[in-house]
């Protein structure tokens, strides 16, 4: 197994990644690990850590990247866009077909989260499609992921203090937070807000249509209520314990869940 940085992107909007290769490439498939946004993509570092040498092992080449403006990545939060994030992901894409050897094994994409959004929604440009998609707890509703963080920036903080919110704010003059703004440490653009704001669910029926392969993986509840499309082409997982990628509990490497270990594994036996 060998780990390579990998520098790739436009000048002006380079990104960095790691690529890791098996031993004895092409190997068996090619991945590309699509992060997702804030504390939930530091929070599941470790995870994608795990995966891509998981599948190294098994004989498959693995690109995991900071989208730019992100992680390690240049470029600035508080200027990004999905639009933009999208183009980064195909430029990602691009970066590992490139590899030498690569083009004639199956691509697979996997994303957490706004990474699975990401995912699909970039599928639907890519001159070259993907051969299957893993999407794991995408996103549904764009205004309740907001939502759902600015509730999860009140808890961190009023956990942090030891006090209600509403104490906190009394108190110590903590402003209330808001999109665009800065949430849970990490800057929300304007164009990244609006675009929240529109986001629905991953589109996964014109994917099928095209005949892309699709494994989603969410909650029972939210599983039973999505009235997913029926066909042979849709994998539907049950996510058994859900994780609040935003929480405590999430950092380290306990949390590389085996259910998404035997999931993306799965994909590579049964491609």
């Amino acid at each position: 197994m060998e780990h390579l940085i990998a520098r790739f992107g436009a000048p002006d909007r380079e990104m960095l990644g790691i690529l890791s290769l098996p031993d004895a490439p092409p190997g068996r498939a090619a991945w590309l690990l699509c992060n997702p946004f804030g504390q939930e993509a530091v929070r599941s570092k470790q995870m994608y850590r795990i995966l891509a040498e998981r599948l190294a092992r098994e004989g498959c080449s693995v690109l995991r990247f900071d989208f730019h403006g992100t992680g390690d990545s240049p470029g600035e939060a508080v200027d990004q866009s999905l639009g933009d994030w999208i183009s980064d992901l195909l430029a990602a894409d691009m970066c590992l077909r490139s590899r030498q050897r690569l083009a004639a094994v199956t691509m697979h994409w996997f994303g957490l989260r706004l990474g699975a959004n990401l995912a699909a929604l970039a599928a639907q440009r890519a001159p070259r499609r993907p051969d299957q998609l893993l999407l794991w707890d995408p996103v549904l509703s764009g205004r309740e992921y907001g939502e759902f963080l600015l509730a999860r920036h009140r808890e961190s903080l009023s956990d942090g203090m030891h006090m209600n919110w509403a104490r906190l704010r009394r108190e110590s003059g903590e402003p209330e937070p808001s999109l665009p703004g800065n949430v849970l440490g990490f800057d929300v653009g304007a164009a990244l807000a609006a675009d929240l704001v529109r986001l629905g669910p991953p589109p996964l029926a014109a994917l099928l249509n095209d005949g892309l392969r699709i494994g989603i993986a969410l909650d029972p509840d939210r599983l039973a209520r999505m009235q997913l499309p029926c066909g042979a082409a849709l994998d539907p997982i049950a996510i058994e314990l859900p994780i609040d990628w935003t929480s405590n509990d999430a950092y380290g490497a306990p949390i590389a869940p085996q259910q998404v270990q035997r999931a993306v594994l799965a994909s590579i036996v049964h491609r």
